[in-house]
C-alpha cells in the first residue's frame, strides 16, 4: 500500500480526523498529508515545527520518565496529545523512522481512548506503507 492510501486510510479510521500528516522531524518538514479541506503551506509548516520541537526535546521526554519509573513507556510508542478549544493533535513518532512523527488532527469531541487505539492501529498500517 502506498504512504498516500494510509494516510487517506487513517484519515478514515482515526475518529473524527480532519488532517494527517507524516513529519521529517530532521529537515522539519511534511513528507505527506492527506486533509478533509485544503490547507495552507503555512499549517503544514506549523505542525512540522510543532512536531519537532514535541517529539525530539529531550527535556519532555525526561519529564514523562519521571512521572512514573514503574511504568516506563516506550519512547517511540507514546502518543502525545495536544488539546486546543476546538481540535485534539496526537503526536506519534513513525514505528518505521525514528526520525519520523505522524501528526493526527481531529475534532476536539473525539475520545482519548478511541484516538490512542485507532492512531496505533493507523500507524502499523503506515509502517508497512513504507
Amino acid at each position: 500500500m502506498p504512504l498516500k492510501d494510509a494516510l487517506i486510510a487513517g484519515l478514515e479510521t482515526v475518529p473524527q480526523c480532519e488532517t494527517i500528516c507524516y513529519i521529517d522531524m530532521d529537515s522539519g518538514l511534511v513528507l505527506a498529508s492527506h486533509s478533509r479541506q485544503h490547507r495552507p503551506q503555512e499549517f503544514y509548516d506549523k505542525i512540522a515545527s510543532l512536531a519537532t520541537r514535541l517529539m525530539q526535546s529531550p527535556s519532555l521526554a525526561d519529564r514523562f520518565d519521571k512521572l512514573d519509573d514503574n511504568n516506563k513507556i516506550d519512547d517511540d510508542d507514546r502518543n502525545i496529545f495536544v488539546f486546543g478549544q476546538n481540535r485534539t493533535h496526537v503526536f506519534v513518532k513513525a514505528k518505521t523512522f525514528p526520525n519520523h512523527a505522524i501528526c493526527y488532527m481531529c475534532a476536539r469531541s473525539a475520545e482519548t481512548q478511541t484516538l490512542s487505539d485507532a492512531v496505533a492501529k493507523n500507524r502499523e498500517t503506515i509502517a508497512n506503507a513504507l
